[in-house]
């Protein structure tokens, strides 16, 4: 099957300063993706067959409004990680003074608006130069990933553009150096994985409990007009609560156990995932308090090992963190998603 030599050109170090004005500096790294990218159009027409034109089809169509969206899909990797966090986020705070750089990335305070916006060029063929197109006003509506073998962990980030498609033929990527390998991050390098009470989690990594993690991080985007946008998008504010972290564990356990009865109980879990090759690389995510869902609840079921529970997640607020999660990545690069 033909595979799509696909590329995305960004500038991690840069975000939009106003939705939709593109970055202030050009594309600095690139990356193979997999997955469609931002190839759907959604466009809005106005047509004249509600006139007497004397023809019983329309004979005139005008477009008056355009968006885009589609999907990437990635193998998990430190440096993207960061970029993609702060984006659907609107946050982003680096600490450290020389490689290693740390950078957390928590749940939107409730005076957050907006999402943070950038720009792409989208590259579906890198040697056909046609193929290059800008797309400004992109944002990340989710992020999916899901532990479940020994391959690399793999990531699906949604996005929205403001609806612009600009031609970047005379684009030339950026040397091969700057190009992202990535960092990737495997099964294998889960350092810790812990869920339960605070002062007494369950270690999940012994004992061959984990059978599957999955996480989402969902925020209700919607793009607004403008009457100084034009055709496209003039802005991008959050639904709601904004961006909601959810999850599904799958573990060795069956009924009667503690985390079965705890969706019952209402009771607060904290949860604690390291994923990490050494100490100048590795992600995690924690939550203080973590809650199954009450409409969800815990299911027993068996598989060829024997009884399992499958476990929804719910990161809600903690008073004492004044936040639902962070993120906390460590790498080696310095800057990320800055508006200069």
């Amino acid at each position: 099957m033909y595979e799509q030599n696909s590329f995305l050109l960004v500038n991690l170090g840069r975000r939009e300063l106003t939705y939709g004005a593109g970055v202030a500096a050009g594309v600095d790294n690139w990356y193979k993706y997999m997955g469609p990218g931002l190839v759907k159009s959604d466009l809005v027409e106005d047509t004249d067959e509600e006139e007497i034109t004397g023809a019983r089809y329309p004979i005139t169509s005008t477009l008056v409004s355009a968006r885009t969206s589609g999907e990437f899909a990635f193998k998990l990797n430190l440096e993207l990680m960061p970029f993609f966090l702060g984006l659907i986020c609107g946050n982003l705070e680096k600490t450290g003074t020389a490689t290693p750089w740390t950078h957390k990335v928590d749940s939107p305070a409730i005076s957050a608006v907006s999402p943070w916006s950038t720009a792409m060029i989208q590259a579906h063929d890198r040697v056909t130069a046609a193929s290059f197109k800008t797309y400004n006003g992109v944002v990340i509506p989710s992020l999916d990933f899901e532990i479940s073998d020994g391959g690399p962990i793999e990531i699906k980030a949604a996005a929205k553009g403001d609806g612009s498609e600009i031609d970047a033929s005379a684009t030339s990527p950026p040397a091969l150096a700057s190009a992202l390998a990535g960092t990737r991050l495997f099964k294998s390098h889960i350092s810790t994985l812990t869920f339960g009470p605070s002062g007494s989690p369950t270690n999940l990594l012994t004992g061959q409990l984990l059978r599957k993690l999955s996480l989402k991080l969902e925020a209700g985007i919607t793009q607004k007009d403008s009457l100084s946008s034009g055709l496209y998008a003039g802005e991008a504010h959050y639904d709601g609560n904004g961006p909601v972290l959810t999850g599904e564990l799958v573990i060795k356990g069956k009924q009667g156990d503690a985390f079965f009865t705890a969706a019952r109980t209402r009771a607060v879990q904290t949860f604690t995932l390291t994923i990490q090759i050494d100490a100048d690389n590795s992600l995690s995510l924690e939550g203080n308090s973590v809650r199954i869902p009450a409409d969800a609840g815990v299911t027993a079921d068996y598989d060829e090992s024997g009884p399992i529970l499958t476990i929804p997640l719910r990161f809600d607020y903690n008073a004492t963190d004044a936040r639902a999660f962070r993120w906390t990545v460590i790498n080696g690069i310095e800057d990320y998603l800055l508006t200069t």
